[in-house]
């Protein structure tokens, strides 16, 4: 299967995109784009493509999916039962590397993190103490003003 490329817009207000989604369903195409794409499956469960790996999600799942790896979600079969359908709710946050300048995951103090970024060449799972911590900085930039979620995504 060919994978789309996606265009990701960001609003006038912020360089980056973040979303917290209701859904029915999750019924996006097989697709990729150059933006890292930090993913909280927040309730729901199925199975998750990415690159070449195939696995399965559920409710709790912290993702941070690479620049330009195709990727898919898809709810198991069940979901989509009349009478077994439930929504699903998905967190997710896209930037590109160079969302604040081309230089600024190079600088000493990004290091670590351009490693990390290096790291999520297919995907990573985040679990542990810092999953949580993360999904609680995830909700906590729903309420927040623009400014204040750009420090929230460099606090992750």
């Amino acid at each position: 299967m060919k994978s789309i490329l996606s265009k990701i817009a960001t609003g006038s207000d912020s360089s980056f995109v973040y979303k917290n989604l209701v859904l029915d369903n999750i019924n996006d195409p097989w697709h990729f784009h150059k933006e890292y794409e930090l993913v909280l499956m927040d309730k729901g469960q199925g199975t998750r493509f990415v690159g070449d790996n195939v696995s399965n999600f559920e409710e709790g799942n912290l993702t941070l999916i690479g620049s330009n790896i195709p990727h898919l979600f898809r709810n198991n079969e069940a979901h989509y039962e009349k009478s077994k359908s439930g929504q699903v709710s998905v967190i997710y946050t896209l930037f590109s590397k160079d969302f604040l300048g081309n230089e600024f995951f190079n600088i000493s103090e990004m290091k670590s993190v351009n490693k990390l970024l290096e790291k999520s060449s297919l995907a990573l799972d985040i679990g542990g103490q810092t999953k949580k911590w993360i999904i609680k900085k995830l909700y906590a930039m729903n309420d927040q003003k623009p400014t204040q979620r750009l420090i929230s995504l460099l606090e992750i």
